[in-house]
């Protein structure tokens, strides 16, 4: 989200109820930064694969048992406040400019592809003072380093909320039932 709505309040502190003025308060206030170009690679997908905005790619998937609860977690998801550092950033970045990466083993992942930390340091700014080696995974840090990075676990950025190993057994799990059932 690129503003929190409630946080802006008309002169009379009264919430914006019309989008116009809201914009224009809120271009006082801060700097609007450009969309990043749509990536090169998904255009050749959208434009063979059009129904991929809303249909899986792979049309096997279309059952897949996918969750429609809207769990605290799902929640905390949404607004990139997972506690996975990378996930946080992609889901941030989603919100501010339309697309985002895809995650495999966020940790893994971010070690390899931004072990500067500069993706996360950019979308998860609470984080920006770590270490490189703590960036990807700020629960590994010890406490002094954190005190100094400024970053209070829990408060300032949240604690994971399932271990990546826990989070990764149950997909699979959930895979593993729906290939069974699949194949039934």
């Amino acid at each position: 989200m690129l503003h929190n709505p409630d946080t802006l309040r008309t002169d009379a502190g009264q919430p914006y109820t019309v989008f116009t003025p809201f914009w224009k308060r809120l271009l006082q206030q801060i700097e609007v930064p450009e969309p990043l170009p749509m990536p090169t690679r998904l255009i050749p997908v959208l434009y063979h694969h059009p129904q991929s905005q809303h249909q899986p790619l792979r049309p096997e998937f279309t059952d897949f048992p996918w969750s429609t609860e809207k769990s605290p977690a799902f929640k905390a998801w949404t607004k990139g406040r997972t506690g996975i550092p990378m996930v946080d950033a992609g889901m941030r970045q989603l919100w501010r400019i339309g697309w985002m990466h895809s995650i495999f083993n966020p940790v893994l992942q971010g070690r390899k592809f931004d072990p500067e930390g500069a993706y996360v340091r950019r979308w998860v700014p609470e984080l920006a003072h770590l270490p490189n080696e703590y960036i990807q995974a700020p629960w590994e840090a010890p406490p002094d380093r954190l005190q100094q990075a400024g970053v209070v676990l829990g408060h300032s950025y949240p604690h994971p909320q399932e271990s990546l190993e826990k989070s990764r057994l149950r997909a699979l799990e959930l895979f593993e039932q729906w290939t069974k059932r699949r194949k039934g």
